[in-house]
C-alpha cells in the first residue's frame, strides 16, 4: 500500500470535506456521524435575546448531551436563567420539573440555596443583570432526553457581578417518561448576549 504524507490537507469551501478512517471532517469540524468524543452539533451566537430554543438536536445519535453557556446579562436588577425542554417545536410547561441550585459567594461567607418541586422549567443560576460587565458561565450536562424516560440535568457554574464573584452546582429531573428533541433557554427578566454551544457525547 502507498503512503502519502503532507503537513495540511485543504478544502474548498463548496467542498464535501475529507474523510479519514471514517469520520467526516468539514469545516475544520468532525462531523456528527463521527461518533466519538465531544461533538459540536449547534453553535447559537445570541444577541440581545430572552429566549433561545433549539430543535430536533436530541436524537437517537447520542444518549446524552453538554451544554456550554457564555454569556453576558443586561436587567434593572436579578436576572434567572431557566431551560425547558421542548418536543415538535413547542416548550413543555407541565408540572414536572424538580431542580435545585446551590451557589457560592467567593467574597464573603454566603451562600444561596434554591429548591423547585414540580415547577414549570428547570432553574439554572441567578446573577446581578444592572452591573454593565457582568458574565455568567455554564458547564450543563443533559442525561437522556431523547428516550422515553425521565430527563435529568447536572452541572456547574460561574457567575462575575463585578463586585461579586460566585460558583455554584445544580441538578434536577424531569419527572415523566418522555421524550424530548429541543430545549429553551429563557432570562427571567431582561436580555442577554453570549455563545451558548451544544454538543453530543459520543460513546
Amino acid at each position: 500500500m502507498s503512503t502519502i504524507n503532507v503537513d495540511n490537507i485543504a478544502e474548498y469551501t463548496s467542498g464535501d470535506g475529507v474523510t479519514v478512517d471514517g469520520a467526516l471532517i468539514k469545516d475544520s469540524k468532525i462531523a456528527a456521524s463521527a461518533g466519538g468524543g465531544l461533538v459540536l452539533l449547534s453553535s447559537n451566537t445570541v444577541s440581545g435575546s430572552s429566549s433561545t430554543s433549539v430543535d430536533n438536536i436530541f436524537t437517537s445519535a447520542y444518549t446524552n448531551y453538554k451544554v456550554i453557556m457564555n454569556i453576558r446579562g443586561s436587567h434593572t436588577g436579578v436576572q434567572y436563567l431557566t431551560m425547558k425542554l421542548r418536543t415538535g417545536g413547542a416548550d413543555n410547561s407541565s408540572s414536572l420539573y424538580t431542580s435545585g441550585v446551590r451557589t457560592y459567594r467567593m467574597s464573603s461567607d454566603i451562600e444561596f440555596e434554591q429548591r423547585i418541586h414540580e415547577g414549570t422549567d428547570w432553574k439554572l443560576n441567578g446573577w446581578l443583570g444592572s452591573q454593565a460587565s457582568n458574565t455568567v458561565s455554564d458547564d450543563l450536562t443533559i442525561y437522556g432526553p431523547a428516550v422515553a424516560r425521565r430527563t435529568q440535568i447536572s452541572g456547574n457554574f460561574i457567575t462575575d457581578e463585578v463586585g461579586d464573584q460566585q460558583t455554584g452546582y445544580l441538578g434536577g429531573s424531569y419527572e415523566a417518561d418522555t421524550a424530548f428533541d429541543g430545549l429553551s433557554i429563557i432570562a427571567l427578566g431582561g436580555t442577554w448576549t453570549g455563545q451558548i454551544n451544544i454538543y453530543g457525547l459520543g460513546e
